[in-house]
């Protein structure tokens, strides 16, 4: 009996998961573990690991010894392997478009199972050992008196609607990141899909529809202060979009690698090398280089989410330390915590508030500005049991409200503030 194609997606979705790099967050190529803990990553990340004298397990923090012959010696992942030939093969719900016609049975699914199940129990054996089986973990903070936005106080979080990105289409991307510009009466959406990036107008029913869509490899997003979006993709270029999705123009940095942006109340685009560890803010009209900071966490990981706060502090979402950093732009760390973090990925600010996407939690957190979590309301912002997955990115809107993209494709609205 051919199995629904309902189920066979979400299983190809949870493969999906577990084949992506920790690093690259790209599906793996050529995987390969590494020897003290069993994590996988692909060849070429792990060269990179040691081009920069990382040798610690981005995901657990181990220290790892290179083997003889170099990382190409490393020990290949058949599990892996076999998984990332399923998902490359056609998918019955993707290929099976009308009703009356059967959609082909998946037949690894089952051993499969076995094998992501496999996997799930061997990265939490890892997990366990590298950290003495204590996964909870204590907050530090530089900050003794933590400050609270009473207009927050007693207000529940209200999930307003819940859009789908992808609505007709026959599959589903993941967002990433993504950005709101307003102008006028108009409210555009730029977002970082997997392969792409796309623009959405927010329509009269307060859906957003697309505009454009563009074959870009693009890491992250930001609003500018003349209403346009900031691109980067880990190289020294930060690309310009107008609303209507059209290039206008570049801005090269005196960096390799920029990855996290953000933008300050004065007028400065801040931009995060995550080889080097530098922060780089760059006056935005001029496109001078305002000064350089090197990030005072020598461990902080290759991924990195970044905004700024009130204060034009600069928050940190730290993926491969499952924490938040504020940081002062004379390098100093004000706060740090985890408070329970699993893969943190998208952030932004609202005043000195900071919220976070808990991706691998399935939920939205809000931190107060030293970084201790702040259950204002007794509960997260959002949660699983509203219908997110692995959310990735947050943004607010020009009405205050929380904008959340998840791995689904899926777009939530929240109301958290009276």
């Amino acid at each position: 009996m051919a199995s629904d194609p309902t189920e066979q997606e979400d299983i190809r979705d949870q493969f999906s998961e577990l084949v992506s790099c920790d690093i690259c967050l790209e599906v793996l190529v050529n995987p390969r573990l590494l020897p003290a803990c069993d994590h996988f990553f692909c060849l070429n990340c792990i060269e990179s690991l040691i081009k920069n004298k990382r040798q610690t397990c981005p995901t657990c923090r181990k220290p790892w010894d290179v083997p003889d012959g170099g990382p190409a010696a490393l020990r290949p992942s058949r599990l892996v392997n076999k998984m990332k030939d399923i998902l490359e093969s056609p998918s019955p719900a993707r290929t099976a478009r009308h009703e009356d016609q059967a959609a082909p049975d998946l037949s690894d699914i089952t051993p499969l199972n076995d094998a992501m199940r496999d996997i799930s129990l061997a990265n939490d054996a890892a997990n366990i050992s590298s950290d003495g089986g204590n996964n909870s973990h204590s907050v530090h903070t530089s900050e003794d008196d933590i400050r609270t936005t009473p207009r927050l106080r007693g207000h529940s979080p209200k999930l307003i609607k819940v859009n789908s990105l992808d609505r007709g289409a026959c599959k589903s991307y993941k967002i990433w990141d993504m950005a709101v510009v307003t102008s006028g009466l108009d409210v555009v959406l730029g977002v970082v899909r997997e392969y792409t990036i796309a623009f959405y107008k927010r329509a009269a029913n307060n859906s957003f529809t697309p505009i454009k869509t563009e074959k870009q490899r693009m890491r992250r997003v930001v609003s500018t202060q003349d209403n346009h979006f900031a691109f980067t993709n880990k190289t020294d270029t930060i690309r310009i979009y107008t609303q209507e999705g059209s290039l206008s123009q570049r801005i090269r940095c005196q960096l390799s690698s920029v990855e996290g942006i953000a933008f300050t109340s004065d007028g400065h685009l801040v931009v995060v090398d995550v080889e080097t560890k530098t922060i780089l803010f760059i006056d935005y009209h001029t496109q001078e280089e305002v000064m350089r900071t090197l990030i005072g966490q020598n461990d902080v990981s290759e991924t990195m989410h970044i905004a700024v706060n009130e204060s034009n502090n600069v928050v940190i979402s730290d993926w491969g330390n499952n924490r938040i950093i504020v940081i002062g732009r004379d390098g100093q760390t004000l706060g740090s915590a985890d408070g329970q973090l699993s893969s943190p990925y998208g952030v932004c600010t609202d005043g000195d508030h900071i919220i976070v996407a808990d991706s691998k939690n399935h939920r939205v957190s809000l931190y107060s500005p030293s970084g201790e979590l702040d259950l204002q309301f007794g509960q997260h912002l959002l949660t699983k049991d509203n219908g997110t997955e692995y959310p990735r990115a947050v943004a607010i809107d020009d009405r205050g409200h929380l904008l959340v993209g998840d791995r689904n494709g899926n777009l939530f609205e929240i109301e958290f503030k009276q």
